[in-house]
């Protein structure tokens, strides 16, 4: 596949790195933090730095496009797919990737948006797309309706894709209509139909091989015939589980921050998110706590053992944090107008940093409860 679909791939995959080209050029002209995320009332409710949003998004969005290639080499069948589906599937992520990405640098660049339309939009006709070639879909591991009747039965696979061809059509057109819904109800609209689309073929397999077993066209119990793809599938599983693990160990153990303090200034260094230097003399306010409402994470690092980045509460409205998880003291620092919140999981490390920092900016020591 990758040799066939060679110029496909690198086409696609400069696609998909375009909006981080883009940021580059832009790059002075961009804010530090990006809304990334809009919610139920169409109001962005997520931020992200701007390192993470002009290379994060795109170089993820990369390697999934990859792994997805590859793991369709390892399927002898998938080889033998249609050329227009194979080709389809390769501009999806990349669509994807111009999409989100223009959306997100729309709003970074003050242009109104509007989710409701965009979203119902792109779904539509991405379903409408995927549903007319569904039923030129060919039996494989990778693409299609892949579950256990259809894989053991090529004519059970047929009928199947059949029905979930012009259910995804009318699926896409009713999702088109979404643009003249409200956001909250557009989306709980193609959420709804998207469970229909996804439920309703396979229930139709399931019925259908049942005739087939009745009329003595199939086994009762099927058997599919695995050839050396699930061999390979087993080795990419084996590798999977061995780079989460990777991850797990850096996102819980290999993750972290502390404080070094200087003669003009202290700097907090940081594994996962941007480290963060303050002068002494920009410093308006140091304040211990034993009880803090960290509130909510708007962008940044979090983890079962860190929460690093951008917060929200009600107090300080947006602040930074970089805490340990369930820390029990905290220190609160107004510099320059905004605020860092300091938290150590061992308490007496984050008194230690609290007392350092008055003694260095000369101030009362103020504790609170």
């Amino acid at each position: 596949m990758i040799k066939r679909y060679k110029i496909m791939l690198i086409i696609t995959s400069i696609v998909i790195l375009l909006p981080m080209i883009f940021g580059i050029i832009k790059w002075n002209d961009l804010s530090e933090t990006f809304a990334t995320h809009w919610g139920v009332n169409e109001e962005a409710d997520g931020y992200s730095g701007k390192a993470l949003t002009v290379f994060g998004l795109p170089i993820i969005l990369l390697a999934f496009h990859w792994l997805c290639v590859f793991m369709s080499e390892k399927d002898k069948r998938g080889n033998s797919q249609n050329k227009n589906l194979i080709n389809i599937i390769l501009w999806i992520i990349p669509i994807i990737s111009l999409f989100a990405n223009g959306i997100i640098y729309m709003a970074a660049m003050g242009k109104e948006i509007e989710p409701t339309g965009t979203v119902s939009i792109l779904f539509g006709l991405l379903f409408i797309v995927i549903g007319n070639y569904l039923p030129k879909c060919r039996q494989s591991f990778t693409m299609g309706i892949k579950i256990k009747w259809t894989l053991a039965n090529e004519e059970n696979w047929n009928a199947t894709h059949r029905v979930a061809g012009k259910l995804w059509v009318i699926g896409g057109i009713v999702i088109l209509f979404g643009i003249l819904l409200p956001f909250e109800a557009a989306m709980i609209a193609m959420l709804g139909i998207i469970l229909v689309m996804v439920l309703v073929p396979v229930i139709y397999s399931g019925l259908y091989y049942k005739k087939q077993v009745e009329e003595g066209r199939a086994d009762r119990h099927p058997v599919i015939k695995a050839e050396r793809w699930h061999k390979n599938a087993k080795k990419g599983t084996i590798a999977g589980v061995i780079i989460l693990f990777a991850v797990l160990y850096f996102v819980i153990a290999g993750a972290g921050f502390e404080a070094e303090f200087g003669d003009e200034s202290f700097t907090v260094n940081a594994t996962g998110w941007s480290n963060l230097t303050v002068e002494y003399s920009a410093v308006e306010n140091v304040e211990y706590r034993e009880s803090f409402d960290i509130g909510r994470r708007i962008s940044g690092f979090g983890s079962p053992t860190l929460s690093l980045g951008l917060f929200k509460n009600d107090e300080f409205g947006t602040y930074t944090v970089f805490a340990y998880n369930n820390a029990k003291a905290f220190v609160i620092v107004e510099s320059d107008g905004k605020v860092l919140v300091f938290a150590n999981k061992d308490t007496e490390i984050t008194k230690e940093f609290y007392e350092k920092l008055t003694e260095k900016i000369g101030g009362e020591i103020n504790e609170s409860n």
